[in-house]
């Protein structure tokens, strides 16, 4: 038994190093789709308006207009996940028709694009590559202004056709669980009691993605993060203003508030472990919410922790714990946790678990805009969710046909009235 245990936190430790050593700058990754784009429209200046636009800056000889800078300029808008989703099918369509000596890529009839759909299909590409591509059309035809290829015609029904047949051949999405009880309650022992300081610090990462509800990709680019504390109340809050809402110009420059209470179920507030293990590994004075862990220099890197690498993270506390089936969490099982168990009871109203979610529907839109402090109401009731699974009148890992029987149960019990009953908080009243 003691190799064995020696040999699983190894595996853990490649598997980390594996996901940081691909960990590439929102930059990089950006100039090298916009690289690919440039030489997709050099291909050919005439087939595009882009590529006409940039044409007639060269012609005018006008020193004061950067060419690379109009290609640039027209790409501002979309994210770069877009960009090189989108031209990584364009690429491979590119050198499909150079290797078969069919012309330029934006310059090509229905019959080619209904062939090219047919090459996917038997060389075994991916079966999301057909649509990918349909996409990238679209999107080519958006941005840049197709001058040689009518859209409308060559996307037949077969081609469109041919994309969705291979779009079915998709693996069946597994969606990643909430959180148990027990591994959220182990995760804050961790944070609160474990002797490494940079595990605290990660711990305490995740507990706040779980508690506000933030996408992991949304948790890396914080700018900021501060406590908040009055008597036994300990509030930890942060803000953002890149996440993955934030898709017009006006909301890429508000920032979006993020809230969560500082203690779940454990003795201590796990908040204030956190912000004091950030502050002892030198994280106050860096603008990266939670770096990636070096794992050979035992020190924090440049770079934020990629979800991958968060995931092992998880994996790997959880699994030293032995907590059951760990390996079905991953990072994207922090955003979904609270929400999850907010759909479990009767306290919050539909439009309450959007907003918790960060979300505003149309109807609530102007009230939360207008709204300076939206969140504290939602926390007020989250306290009284913990309060339900502190005193288990809520219990998320039971089965379904046990949560409907508790409900049936407390149906002529009203929960804040229970509530008053089974939990107070003698710290508060003896301050």
């Amino acid at each position: 038994s003691e190799p064995a245990a020696v040999e699983a936190p190894l595996e853990f430790v490649r598997k980390r190093i594996a996901c940081t050593s691909y960990n590439i700058q929102d930059d990089e990754l950006r100039s090298r789709a916009l690289n690919r784009f440039r030489v997709l429209v050099n291909l050919d200046l005439h087939a595009t308006g882009i590529g006409e636009s940039m044409l007639n800056c060269i012609g005018s000889l006008d020193t004061s207009t950067d060419v690379l800078q109009v290609l640039s300029d027209a790409l501002s808008s979309k994210a770069t996940g877009t960009l090189l989703k989108r031209s990584s099918s364009l690429w491979r369509w590119a050198n499909w028709v150079a290797t078969t000596d069919r012309g330029t890529c934006f310059d090509q009839t229905e019959d080619t694009v209904y062939r090219y759909m047919n090459h996917l299909r038997d060389s075994g590409a991916a079966p999301t590559a057909a649509s990918h591509f349909v996409e990238a059309l679209r999107f080519s035809d958006q941005i840049f202004r197709l001058k040689k290829m009518n859209l409308h015609s060559v996307l037949t029904s077969r081609v469109t056709g041919a994309a969705h047949t291979m779009f079915l051949q998709k693996r069946k999405l597994q969606q990643a669980p909430a959180f148990t009880v027990e591994a959220v309650g182990i995760l804050e022992d961790l944070c609160n009691e474990d002797p490494r300081a940079h595990v605290r610090v990660i711990c305490g990462a995740i507990l706040f993605c779980i508690f506000a509800c933030i996408r992991w990709f949304d948790a890396m680019r914080i700018e900021s993060v501060w406590l908040d504390n009055y008597i036994t109340m300990c509030l930890l809050e942060a803000e953002t203003s890149r996440h993955k809402t934030s898709m017009t110009k006006e909301s890429k420059t508000r920032l979006l508030p993020f809230t969560s209470l500082g203690r779940f179920i454990g003795s201590a507030d796990w908040a204030r472990s956190f912000m004091l293990a950030r502050s002892n590994t030198g994280l106050d004075e860096g603008k990266i919410f939670l770096p990636s862990w070096n794992e050979v220099a035992q020190t924090w890197s440049a770079y934020p922790m990629s979800s991958g690498e968060a995931t092992c993270w998880i994996r790997e506390l959880l699994s030293a714990a032995h907590v059951s089936d760990s390996e079905r969490f991953s990072s994207h099982s922090c955003k979904c946790t609270l929400l999850t168990w907010a759909g479990m009871c009767t306290l919050f109203m539909r439009e309450e678990r959007t907003l918790l979610g960060h979300h505003v529907e149309p109807q609530t839109k102007s009230s939360t805009t207008y709204s300076r402090d939206s969140q504290i109401l939602l926390q007020y009731k989250v306290l009284k969710l913990i309060n339900l699974l502190r005193s288990e009148r809520l219990k998320p890992d039971v089965s379904r046909a046990e949560r409907l029987s508790m409900l049936v149960r407390q149906a002529d019990n009203p929960l804040d009235e229970d509530l008053a009953q089974t939990w107070q908080e003698p710290e508060l009243e003896l301050s």
